[in-house]
């Protein structure tokens, strides 16, 4: 396996962020509890200073439905969000978008 940077790679970067809202929900024997990351937004503009043709979404456009729409289109993709892990559970785990939605480790997969 070849680590080294290409000198010829072109970042192609998407970027999402939960900058707001407050979101309750349970998933199997667990109940959730997550705010809003206000500084969420302040990463994905220093990203964008960095990287201007990032494509950023924010708040409640940054949707489950926006990330599978353009997954494949970019070579890095950057969450600002919440997530869990739940070892040996991949139903369980998950990603919060801005908009209250959820992808599992089973969407993400496929």
């Amino acid at each position: 396996m070849d680590l080294e940077p290409s000198e010829n790679f072109q970042p192609v970067i998407f970027v999402g962020a939960l900058t707001e809202g407050s979101y309750q929900f349970q998933v199997g024997r667990r109940r959730y509890e997550f705010e809003g990351l206000p500084f969420a937004g302040v990463e994905v503009e220093n990203i964008e200073q960095i990287f201007p043709e990032t494509n950023k979404l924010l708040g409640n456009y940054f949707t489950k439905e926006a990330m599978e729409l353009n997954m494949d289109s970019y070579n890095i993709v950057h969450f600002a969000t919440h997530s869990a892990f739940v070892n040996g559970h991949p139903e369980e785990s998950f990603i919060l978008f801005g908009d209250g939605d959820r992808a599992t480790l089973g969407d993400v997969k496929n």
